[in-house]
């Protein structure tokens, strides 16, 4: 990665709204639309288990407490960016190619407003946008120390002499506000590039740029970074386009703030941020 590249690698809006009983019936215009737009890789079909059980450690079953929750991912050619539907509610847009706010914002509503017109969303309660960075030294001639924030490596994992390989260990810090929620959150890796294991839905099918996962040569971070409407019964609110943007507009600023109070003055200079 060039020093002067923003370390930025995967970016993830996500709207959610009413549950849409006949979204199959709806996917192939929404496809189509898509298609016109840019988006003409495959549509992946993801099923994914929510297990209800007490239980969540027991391997899944075919029990009627599981359900079934199933998104349906339409790429570009490429595969570095895909639009996501869910039938329980949820849209999303996300790319693993840099991108700046105007670009993604234009997207996200060009994609909104194309889905709205064909489904007729009625209400959405929930705003929020992700976004993960790469922290990788050696890629500089500095130290993850001299890149990221102190209070962030509290914890970048043990000594332990038995056989094994060290994984992820990590250091977040949540806050907290009246409409909102935001965290960030470091995961510290030793030598092979991983991500957490709560992003394999939203990761599955994409392509990541190859400065991104080749191999490692000492420790490195990945910061991760969300902000989100804060879950309350007042929450639910007709649909507005432009309310949507709006609210994704703060969440993409607290971000913003989020990151640069995470990272030094070194690292920003050394991404050609500062």
């Amino acid at each position: 990665m060039p020093a002067s590249q923003p370390p930025v690698f995967f970016t993830l809006v996500v709207v959610r709204h009413e549950p849409l009983a006949k979204l199959d019936k709806y996917l192939p215009d929404v496809q189509d639309a898509l298609r016109r737009k840019g988006f003409s890789g495959q549509m992946v079909k993801i099923e994914q288990r929510l297990q209800t059980q007490a239980n969540l450690a027991a391997p899944p079953t075919n029990s009627t407490a599981d359900i079934l929750e199933t998104h349906y991912r339409i790429f570009t050619a490429d595969q570095r960016s895909a639009f996501t539907f869910n039938d329980h509610g949820s849209f999303s847009y996300a790319t693993t190619a840099y991108t700046d706010r105007t670009a993604l914002f234009n997207q996200v509503h060009m994609g909104l407003e194309l889905f709205n017109g064909i489904v007729q969303i009625q209400q959405f309660y929930w705003v929020g946008i992700r976004m993960l960075d790469l922290i990788r030294p050696s890629d500089t001639k500095h130290e993850l120390s001299e890149m990221v924030q102190p209070s962030l490596l509290g914890f970048r994992g043990i000594e332990f002499s038995q056989t094994g390989n060290p994984t992820i260990s990590s250091m977040e810090q949540a806050f907290i506000g009246e409409a909102w929620e935001a965290r960030a959150r470091l995961d510290c890796l030793p030598d092979v590039f991983g991500l957490n294991s709560n992003l394999l839905i939203d990761i599955q099918g994409f392509q990541f740029p190859e400065h991104v996962v080749r191999p490692n040569r000492g420790l490195h971070g990945i910061l991760d970074i969300d902000s989100g409407t804060r879950s309350t019964p007042d929450n639910v609110h007709a649909f507005d386009l432009e309310q949507v943007m709006a609210e994704l507009t703060e969440h993409k600023n607290r971000i913003s703030e989020l990151f640069r109070s995470s990272v030094t003055l070194t690292a920003l200079k050394a991404w050609g941020l500062a």
